[in-house]
């Protein structure tokens, strides 16, 4: 009995697993937020939409010093021909990391949530909330990112969606219950380079008739 329980269990994993890997997702839309301005990005190189994916990944790179702010929504639907796009729900997941935001909402510019998250990601203002309530509801995910940079310094930023659960850090999830399918939306900063400052050549000469100023006190000190 026991061993027949395990296959059981075992096919419907597997079952499972064949749904879940049989969706097909689609990206409606998508938001580029850096700096007050804002665009569009075309992660499949002018593939045809739907899509079969493990991942998609968005990659960009700042080296002005000074204060950024950087947000993007993705607004991807699963299996919509077959249950529509209004049936899903959001949730967010882990620990957010210094200078990290989110956002879940509707993504129409008309719906009843005001702002709604195409304004706050338009406006690189997210507030760490799910607009839907938890509800099944039109789904988009946006994450963010606000920080400083010094001089000589880069900031990597990275934006993946996948359909691969992560295994660690915060991340954004969007599920579809009659599909047994979820995409996962997660993001990493990485700053780099930096120096430090070259003290003037001022200070080194004070910085050196101190030094020997205290040479001279040590040493009339010892033929006392």
């Amino acid at each position: 009995m026991k061993r027949t329980l395990i296959v059981m269990a075992m096919v419907m994993m597997m079952c499972s697993a064949n749904l879940a890997s049989a969706a097909v997702y689609s990206l409606a839309d998508n938001l580029f937020y850096l700096d007050g301005s804002t665009s569009t990005i075309d992660p499949f190189g002018g593939n045809p939409l739907p899509f079969d994916f493990s991942s998609l990944s968005f990659e960009t790179t700042i080296t002005t010093a000074g204060s950024h702010s950087v947000v993007l929504m993705m607004d991807a639907e699963i299996d919509e021909t077959l249950n529509t796009f209004f049936n899903e729900t959001g949730s967010a997941k882990g620990s957010l990391a210094t200078g990290q935001s989110w956002q879940i909402g509707n993504p129409f510019a008309d719906n009843t949530n005001t702002p709604n998250i195409h304004d706050l990601a338009a406006a690189g203002t997210l507030t760490n909330s799910d607009l839907n309530g938890g509800l099944a509801e039109d789904v988009a995910l946006a994450l963010g990112w606000n920080f400083i940079l010094g001089a000589n310094q880069t900031a990597t930023l990275s934006f993946t969606l996948s359909d691969i659960f992560p295994t660690s850090g915060f991340y954004l999830v969007q599920d579809d219950p009659d599909s047994h399918a979820s995409l996962y939306f997660s993001s990493n900063i990485d700053i780099q380079g930096g120096s430090t400052p070259v003290p003037e050549p001022s200070t080194i000469v004070l910085l050196g008739t101190a030094l020997a100023g205290l040479g001279l006190y040590a040493r009339k000190r010892k033929n006392v």
